[in-house]
């Protein structure tokens, strides 16, 4: 079987040869591999030409600048083979991951296989988990974990997806954030089975730079709400409504403390929304119970709160790699 690794590519000529690098290498050789330049303006262009002149597996679309969204859902379009798959032009990944997946996709039967990562900083590299268990899901039990945020999350480029499973749906291209989550929130409802593999292979360059903008930061907050409020919308009547639900809260609160410093108005908007939602959903999370009791009855109480709990938590997934 064909796999199409589909790879949107701007700006990244300081890591991009690594990334097609580990691609073409892979263990696993019946590649189509696809590289959308969406209107780079460094050597990233050039890059792309010159390892499409060393493998004829590689196809190199130029387009302007329209967003990763756009440049995937153009792989999508283009894309031949039987199976799709993302990698972003500053990652890398083990050699035999494909190898790994599709082995695992056959003796399975499944519609989606996916692995765990690591993530690579300047000097050090961590792991995220790496319990070396296998898990078999059907689509309600691999749509609980996604909307729980248990076991896994909801990356693109750490699966392999059939493409008849895939069908018609694409990247939303208004939303920059959590856009890969919706995607495979619309692909897990397609499939039958999906395999997670807690093997780390896919590796994430974690780059420390954030921006400090506010505009941007309140927009990446407004679309985690929105990605979350579609998945809400959507599993309602199924058993996962509540569950929907509680996660559709905790990206609002998250969307609240970030307002309350600086737009109060928008703030109160989103306090009146999640104490509506609360009331439609039964949550089990006791933390998410007293948060939003605190925020009803006395708002600087629960953000007194949450800054002293903030300092002191752990965070869940991410482990030190033990020398």
């Amino acid at each position: 079987m064909k796999i199409s690794v589909i790879v949107p590519v701007y700006n990244s000529e300081k890591y991009l040869s690594d990334c097609i690098e580990s691609i073409v290498t892979q263990t696993y050789s019946n590649l189509e591999i696809i590289l959308i330049d969406d209107g780079s303006t460094d050597s990233s262009p050039y890059i792309c030409d010159e390892f499409a002149k060393r493998d004829d597996r590689i196809v190199v679309i130029h387009q302007q600048n329209a967003g990763v969204s756009n440049a995937r859902n153009k792989g999508l379009d283009i894309a031949t083979g039987e199976i799709v798959t993302f990698v972003d032009s500053d990652d890398t990944i083990d050699s035999d991951m494909y190898d790994f997946l599709l082995n695992l996709m056959i003796e399975n039967d499944a519609d989606i296989t996916h692995c765990g990562y690591k993530h690579i900083y300047a000097d050090s590299i961590k792991l995220v988990n790496d319990t070396k268990k296998i898990y078999k899901h059907n689509s309600i039990e691999a749509l609980r974990c996604l909307i729980g945020g248990f076991l896994f999350g909801g990356s693109l480029c750490n699966k392999l997806i059939k493409k008849d499973v895939v069908g018609q749906v694409r990247l939303a291209n208004d939303v920059k954030i959590n856009e890969d989550v919706l995607f495979c929130f619309e692909v897990f409802m397609n499939s039958n089975v999906i395999v997670f593999a807690d093997y780390p292979k896919y590796n994430y360059l974690s780059n420390e730079s954030s921006t400090t903008e506010i505009k941007k930061q309140e927009k990446a907050y407004a679309d985690r709400c929105f990605v979350n409020k579609i998945m809400f919308e959507r599993m309602a009547g199924t058993e996962l409504w509540n569950a929907a639900g509680s996660r559709y809260i905790s990206s609002l609160l998250a969307y609240y403390r970030f307002c309350n410093s600086y737009n109060k108005k928008k703030a109160k908007e989103i306090k009146s929304t999640i104490l509506t939602v609360f009331e439609q959903v039964d949550c089990k999370s006791k933390s998410l119970v007293i948060s939003v009791k605190l925020l009803k009855f006395n708002a600087l109480a629960y953000r007194v709160v949450y800054s002293i709990y903030n300092k002191f938590r752990k965070p869940d997934w991410d482990i030190p790699l033990s020398n």
